[in-house]
């Protein structure tokens, strides 16, 4: 795949060298990329167990989007009274971060044990690496009033027209919900499903980029080379929203498989944006050993919609 290197301010142009996927070294999935105040953060699934059972969240950072560092550490641990989630117990999936004020808001998914089933949490922090403390509770449960199949896969958003911030997840149908001023818990009453994006199956991702708010989610099996990244556009946060197809899918040419789990994120102060994924680990990769990718994201110039990513060695 394609990394920049940026030369120069972030605030002012940017210079692309290109690099070698995978973007970080070893096995890690779901990415959820972000930029704060200069740096670059990638908060991923620790991948390479059976049954998805990583116990860990670590976070990689960059200044160029070219070399990458790791926290010595896991920020947090799901394993039981062991770990430092006292909930939840592996199945440490798809973390997502937004910050708020001065705090830094970790939201995640993990094995409910008490509940035997995959339930939504939260860990706050003062800066992008740590340290987090997590709430001793899960705040979904999928018990609410409107559930999906599995409370997993969380996305942070925050829309700049309103300055709302919102949380999107769900594993078969998508739903969100306005995230309340505490950033622990959900407005009372606002969860609603997410209509229009055909075939969804998970990993929930929202940006905006006139004149769109633009939805990106897997499609499919991560256990299966089709698994695809779709997406759909929308003038309103709330949707509806309109699918507008693959934009990311296998290259058997190359190697390349199971291209999914995407997050974007945009070079500050320029329209340079970029995508993170994961596919399977090349050579010898599957569904539970997979490795992060990044590739350019593009933008038609007239109809403001994403263009087909070209997955990249």
């Amino acid at each position: 795949m394609r990394i920049p290197t940026i030369i120069g301010s972030l605030l002012a142009c940017s210079v692309a060298v290109l690099a070698r996927n995978p973007a970080i070294p070893g096995l890690y999935a779901d990415p959820n990329i972000v930029s704060f105040d200069g740096t670059y953060y990638v908060y991923t699934t620790t991948d390479g167990f059976a049954g998805w059972g990583g116990q860990t969240f670590y976070v990689w950072y960059s200044k160029d989007l070219a070399t990458w560092n790791r926290t010595q550490e896991p920020i947090l641990t799901l394993d039981g009274e062991k770990g430092n989630v006292p909930w939840a117990n592996g199945n440490a999936w798809a973390p997502t971060i937004v910050k708020r004020g001065c705090t830094y808001y970790l939201y995640f998914s993990g094995n409910n044990t008490l509940l035997n089933t995959k339930t939504i949490g939260v860990a706050s922090a003062p800066s992008p690496l740590g340290p987090f403390t997590a709430q001793p509770e899960p705040m979904i449960t999928n018990d609410e009033d409107i559930s999906t199949g599995q409370a997993i896969d969380p996305a942070a958003f925050v829309d700049p027209k309103t300055g709302k911030y919102y949380l999107f997840w769900g594993n078969g149908s998508p739903l969100m919900a306005e995230l309340a001023d505490d950033m622990l818990s959900l407005k009372n009453g606002s969860i609603q499903k997410v209509v229009g994006l055909t075939n969804f199956t998970e990993a929930s991702f929202v940006v905006y980029r006139e004149p769109y708010y633009h939805y990106t989610f897997s499609t499919g099996d991560t256990g299966k080379a089709d698994y695809y990244v779709g997406y759909g556009t929308a003038t309103d946060v709330a949707g509806p929203w309109e699918y507008r197809g693959k934009i990311l899918q296998q290259d058997p040419a190359q190697g390349i498989l199971s291209t999914g789990s995407s997050s974007n994120v945009m070079v500050p102060g320029t329209d340079d944006w970029y995508i993170a994924y994961h596919r399977w680990a090349i050579p010898g990769g599957d569904g539970q050993h997979r490795e992060v990718c990044l590739d350019k994201l593009q933008f038609d110039n007239e109809s403001g919609l994403i263009l087909t990513v070209q997955p990249t060695l």
